[in-house]
């Protein structure tokens, strides 16, 4: 295999270095004479080749340079006074009259006459369909799914806005999902030290305090006996839902979106499970936020879609307790 090789000045570049420079150039300044042959061809009826001029003499293999040395040698090559709009342009350096070449040749073939492009002709081309002149038809509704874990409505005030920092609200809820997601699915004997060894993380920038907090939290959700079938082998976590619905409740949505806690899948009946680690939690499902309602109505109308034989159940989790409250929809 080739590998390769770099001189960062001359004195260090041997013969074969020197040969494989020199090829990279040849294959370059061929590629260079390439692109000019394609731009000059490119011309219909007249081509001009031009520059700006700086302080230095242009390089040898510039377009330019090589147009110019190109016509020195061509015949009827004239040499005139550059001017633009009739005034004579000079050369700053010297003052001499900048000089241009100029070749000219007859038109040998007939000038093929132009197709009218005028705006009678162009709508005489083709005939425009019927859909061209009628209004397209309304955006369905709703223009884009409705995601019921991110609902429009606001989610109700837990604690007070004089309370402690708020920022460890939403990073408490965040883990706490995620470690009821990931913890379930290890043995036993490896889900605390797993737990621990996540909550430490310096990304978290939880107190020993927080970190022995939430730990019991989780673990008081783990290892509820009456919350075993939810974690149990008929279960699953973060299930994708999506559907299209048609429930009063949801106004005039659709088409849903979203993503369920916890789903447990028996033989007569499948169970909603969504976790809220909201402080303190609500005793009475009356006193439910209607938010938190309409995320597992939609639920509810996309299941019943999937799993028509079977009775759809929802279920809040709160963490902080625990406990598991039904939600009669």
């Amino acid at each position: 295999k080739s590998i390769p090789l770099w001189a960062p000045r001359a004195e260090h570049r041997d013969s074969h270095y020197n040969e494989m420079l020199e090829a990279a150039k040849a294959k370059q300044d061929e590629e260079y004479r390439r692109l000019l042959y394609v731009a000059l061809t490119r011309a219909e009826d007249r081509l001009y080749v031009c520059g700006a001029k700086g302080r230095s003499k242009p390089p040898e293999t510039c377009w330019y340079t090589l147009c110019h040395s190109m016509m020195t040698h061509m015949n009827d090559v004239q040499s005139v006074d550059f001017d633009i709009g009739g005034d004579t342009l000079l050369d700053e350096d010297t003052g001499e009259v900048l000089k241009t070449l100029r070749f000219e040749t007859p038109q040998i073939k007939p000038a093929v006459a132009r197709q009218d492009h005028s705006q009678e002709t162009r709508r005489s081309m083709a005939a425009l369909p019927d859909w061209a002149f009628t209004a397209p038809a309304a955006e369905p509704s709703p223009p884009k799914p409705l995601a019921p874990s991110r609902p429009s409505d606001p989610d109700p005030a837990i604690r007070s806005p004089l309370d402690a920092d708020d920022s460890y609200r939403y990073a408490r809820g965040n883990l706490v999902h995620y470690l009821l997601e990931i913890l379930p699915q290890l043995p036993p004997e490896k889900q605390e030290r797993a737990c621990e060894k996540y909550l430490a993380e310096p990304a978290h920038e939880l107190s020993d305090a927080q970190q022995s907090e939430l730990k019991k939290e989780i673990f008081k959700v783990i290892k509820h006996p009456e919350f075993a079938p939810i974690f149990g082998p008929n279960s699953r976590a973060e299930v994708p839902v999506v559907g299209l619905i048609n429930k009063h409740d949801l106004q005039d949505y659709y088409a849903i979106s979203g993503q369920i806690d916890r789903m447990v899948v028996e033989e007569k009946r499948v169970l909603i499970v969504d976790y809220k680690t909201n402080r303190p939690p609500p005793t009475d499902p009356k006193d439910v936020p209607d938010v938190y309602k309409k995320q597992l109505i939609a639920y509810k109308a996309a299941l019943e879609k999937i799993y028509p034989q079977k009775d759809i159940e929802c279920a809040l989790l709160w963490t902080d307790g625990p406990n598991l409250m039904p939600i009669d929809i």
